[in-house]
């Protein structure tokens, strides 16, 4: 599981990005979210015949309280700073300290991977989706050996100009999956250690 979600974090770092026309702008797209304080995460993701959903908590650049469902059993996971935490459903587990930096260096180091494998971003300008109006991006992603590959949409507020939504269709380590995550930038959000 803990694979998955860094698989989960490292696509969803990489889908922000691209080098064809539109890659300053959805660079900047994701320098905001990683610089725009704390924001929580809903998505749904289905992948092969699991149907997960994920909820978090992000404090960037070294807090985070993630949360995935799939079927009736949920595993939370938690950095905070170099320290990182797992749960099974059962109890809180500290886990060595080499968890939370590579965690923390597949986040911080996504902006240098990216722009190498994003093809064909195009700024779409306005779109209506479910009532509300974003600027809108698409883009594919192509990494060598079909690590990942996928196509996806970004959605950002035009009053804010920081990541609304995102839907991706793509495959991870040869599953095919579709996301959809929704983000809402909240500076109230703490993430505190887990109860002992």
């Amino acid at each position: 599981m803990l694979r998955l979600f860094l698989s989960f974090l490292i696509l969803a770092g990489l889908q922000a990005q691209a080098k064809a026309d539109c890659s300053e702008e959805l660079k900047g797209i994701l320098k905001r979210v990683l610089n725009s304080g704390p924001f929580h995460v809903d998505g749904k993701m289905s992948a092969k015949s699991h149907d997960s959903v994920l909820s978090a908590d992000m404090n960037p650049p070294d807090a985070m309280h993630t949360r995935i469902t799939t079927g009736n059993k949920t595993v939370e996971m938690m950095k905070i700073g170099p320290k990182f935490w797992t749960n099974d459903g059962k109890a809180w587990h500290q886990m060595p300290e080499a968890y939370g930096a590579m965690a923390g260096k597949m986040t911080t180091s996504l902006e240098d991977i990216a722009p190498d494998y994003v093809q064909g971003a195009q700024c779409l300008g306005e779109k209506t989706v479910d009532g509300q109006t974003y600027l809108a991006y698409s883009f594919k992603l192509d990494m060598q050996g079909g690590l990942f590959s996928a196509q996806g949409m970004l959605y950002v507020d035009p009053k804010t100009n920081l990541l609304a939504r995102q839907i991706i269709d793509g495959e991870i380590f040869g599953i095919k999956n579709h996301t959809e995550k929704q983000f809402t930038f909240d500076p109230s959000i703490k993430i505190e250690p887990p109860p002992k």
